[in-house]
């Protein structure tokens, strides 16, 4: 639930940046995201190096 949450507020933050940039709102949604899931794979990563547990 959370991840579909993010994804969709992520789209919509790149849209409005988009329109407010006059750039492609479909670009800078997809800009947006991949940017997210980098952020998330770097965090994840880490977390992984250092032994880091979810309980």
């Amino acid at each position: 639930m959370a991840a579909g949450e993010y994804i969709s507020m992520s789209s919509q933050r790149g849209a409005i940046i988009g329109a407010l940039n006059g750039r492609s709102a479909v670009r800078m949604r997809l800009r947006q995201m991949l940017v997210g899931a980098l952020a998330a794979a770097v965090t994840y990563g880490v977390g992984h190096l250092i032994g880091a547990r979810v309980s």
